[in-house]
């Protein structure tokens, strides 16, 4: 090699610095400087609030290395009343091997409005298929959901998003801090639009244990009401087309809370804890179709309304001491079968240690029988909102019945006066 001066090795020496330091490291203040301005946590706060239909805010927008972007502290807010409906401490975004991969690290969800969660997971399965999208993988730390009356904590939740033509997949699965599960609960929602018009599934599977409720049934107008400790175990599976829901339903309601049922929906006096078995239940545009199953409760008490209106509108089989009886009867045992369709309810009773067909028991014997016969639903909804007085108009009573039991005419039945003595 040709020696070179020390002039020349000077300046190749400068060369080399700027091509392999100075420009180098200045085009990365640069992006890091692009990447992480103001405006740029403004522009995604508008495109969120824009694809979800939320208030969006976000604390910070940074991109810790090239095709990583991290959000923190991002909140989604219902635009009418401004609750808070997600809190997410840190979402990392990435694309690997043509997916993009969702990592969250701490999160909370608010069911206090299901319907607008509901909305808001429609409304981003529909944006994916009016756009070539990608499939997403993600997994999430811990997350609290809360509810009107009770909290959980959620974990191991992993799941992704799959797309074919006209129709969307988002699935995933979770365990409940504090609730033994010997494997996971799994949801999937799937939207198809291959017909005239949208619509979109929900299945649910609880695996071998009983989750709460409040959790499991959200979208219930208080699902709390079952008791604060009610759980379900089993599968559900429902579509939502039309603004209506329809599905079918099996698997095991534990540790319900009669009061509280009792309570919020009737006029007559019913406590005890009750485990029910629900065979199949079939529903269509929020009407109860078909019901099969058991109900098993007490030690409990009953109001003497109760007795009175349902051995009159079921002709059930009574005791005669219950005419002397006081207002409020402690009982030991209710027990029955059931199958419930728009052609009449069927009611057999399975007390243990009575005689056959005994639907309540208590202390010294039998208080109720099963009727001879099946009954007309209609007969039902008289038994359970008799006219007379009550804290709650006898129409408003009747009308939550009729709205979602299968009669064959869904209009308020006529209280029945002749009674079956």
């Amino acid at each position: 090699m040709f020696p070179l001066g020390e002039r020349a090795r000077r300046f190749c020496c400068r060369v080399l610095f700027c091509l392999l330091c100075l420009f180098p490291t200045g085009a990365t203040l640069a992006w890091c400087a692009w990447s992480n301005r103001a405006s740029q946590r403004v522009d995604w706060e508008q495109s969120l609030a824009a694809h979800l239909g939320l208030v969006t805010h976000i604390e910070r927008i940074s991109h810790p290395r090239p095709g990583l972007l991290r959000c923190e502290g991002l909140e989604l807010s219902d635009p009418e009343t401004s609750d808070r409906l997600v809190t997410i401490s840190r979402l990392d975004a990435d694309r690997w091997g043509g997916k993009l991969v969702l990592r969250v690290q701490q999160g909370t969800v608010s069911l206090a409005r299901p319907d607008e969660l509901w909305r808001v997971l429609r409304r981003a399965l529909a944006g994916r298929t009016s756009r070539a999208a990608p499939p997403v993988r993600w997994s999430c730390g811990d997350v609290v959901v809360q509810s009107s009356s009770a909290q959980f904590t959620l974990t191991e939740l992993t799941g992704g998003i799959e797309s074919v033509p006209s129709r969307e997949t988002a699935y995933g699965s979770f365990r409940v801090v504090g609730v033994d599960m010997p494997e996971p609960a799994c949801v999937r929602i799937q939207r198809d639009r291959q017909g005239a018009s949208a619509v979109t599934a929900v299945t649910f599977h609880s695996g071998t244990a009983a989750l709460p409720t409040a959790l499991v049934f959200p979208g219930l107008q208080a699902p709390e009401q079952l008791g604060p400790e009610g759980a379900f175990r089993g599968y559900v599976w429902a579509s939502f087309a039309d603004g209506s829901w329809s599905g079918e339903l099996t698997g095991q309601l534990s540790r319900l809370d009669l009061r509280h049922l009792a309570t919020q929906h009737l006029p007559h006096t019913l406590s005890g804890t009750a485990e029910a078995v629900i065979e199949r239940l079939n529903f269509r545009g929020g009407r109860i179709e078909e019901a099969v199953g058991t109900l098993i409760a007490g030690p409990g008490s009953i109001g003497r309304s109760l007795l009175d209106s349902a051995r009159t509108a079921l002709a059930l089989r009574y005791a005669a001491r219950i005419d002397t009886a006081p207002s409020i009867l402690p009982y030991e045992q209710l027990a029955l079968a059931y199958s419930l369709d728009s052609s009449g309810i069927t009611l057999k009773g399975s007390c243990q240690g009575a005689t056959a067909g005994v639907l309540l028991a208590d202390s010294a014997g039998p208080l109720l029988g099963e009727p001879d016969r099946p009954r007309d639903v209609a007969a039902l909804v008289r038994a359970l909102a008799p006219d007379g007085d009550s804290a709650i108009p006898f129409g408003r009573q009747a009308e939550r019945l009729v709205r979602v039991l299968p009669l064959a005419s869904p209009r308020i039945p006529v209280a029945d006066t002749s009674g079956h003595r």
